[in-house]
């Protein structure tokens, strides 16, 4: 793949920079991302049967590959800040980031065989499809990839709460507001959740896995209340109030058809 830089931009003084179709920089985000996710309840419940944490991580180095890759495959970028201290794998809007062409694409096929198949079918049909239902509280049904994804944030441990993961939320913000489309992401705790509502991002709805069967933790505990995760938006100011009027328009052409 060719490394194209495009361009570098600054939120109080911390250098942010996009890649797209660059391989270094899908290495580069991947060793930032699986230590990250080390105890992350929703990858400890999809990866539930394996209770070893040293042994789950080996298995989301694998895991992670695809969902990295997931980002510049599908049109969009790999942001980093502070020359790779943080990084956030972007979808842009209109694009099939779990199709399966993209899964195989991305190498999920060779993930699914190393990882094991269980994990796969929970992070698609259970995960991804409960998103999808909560997406359609905002979006019509044709709709609901209309938005940037953020796929994936990470930040290195000791550069934590250094508004890092803050300069790349306003970028994308930014380019959000340019072309008009919202950005929607998952928090995968209430600490993450917090940091992205003081951005401006609207909690819609929490979905629960695995409940009856792990813990908040996302390991396994019989009658365990699940893990929870938020559901976010964030609009352009304008943006939704002019979808909502153009589909208002649409249903009312529909009526008189």
């Amino acid at each position: 793949m060719i490394d194209n830089r495009l361009m570098q931009v600054s939120h109080n003084d911390l250098q942010d920079s996009i890649f797209q179709g660059d391989e270094d920089a899908v290495l580069r985000a991947h060793k930032i991302a699986t230590p990250a996710f080390r105890d992350d309840p929703l990858f400890a419940w999809i990866f539930s049967e394996e209770p070893d944490v040293d042994a789950r991580q080996k298995r989301l180095e694998v895991f992670f590959k695809p969902i990295v890759k997931s980002g510049p495959v599908c049109g969009g970028y790999i942001l980093d800040a502070d020359d790779w201290r943080s990084m956030m794998v972007v979808s842009e809007p209109g694009q099939d980031y779990d199709g399966l062409l993209t899964i195989i694409k991305c190498g999920g096929v060779s993930a699914t065989l190393s990882g094991g198949l269980r994990p796969t079918l929970r992070l698609l049909l259970q995960y991804l499809t409960q998103v999808d239902k909560v997406k359609l509280k905002c979006f019509p049904k044709s709709q609901i990839r209309e938005c940037f994804y953020m796929i994936l944030t990470a930040t290195e441990p000791d550069y934590r709460k250094q508004g890092l993961m803050g300069a790349q939320t306003k970028h994308l913000q930014e380019h959000a507001r340019k072309v008009g489309k919202p950005v929607w992401l998952e928090a995968t705790s209430r600490y993450s959740m917090s940091l992205f509502a003081k951005h401006g991002f609207e909690h819609i709805e929490d979905i629960r896995l695995g409940k009856g069967s792990v813990n908040a933790q996302g390991k396994k505990e019989k009658g365990g209340e699940g893990v929870l995760i938020a559901c976010m938006i964030w609009w352009p100011e304008g943006v939704k109030e002019a979808m909502n009027e153009e589909n208002d328009l649409q249903e009312k052409d529909k009526e008189t058809e």
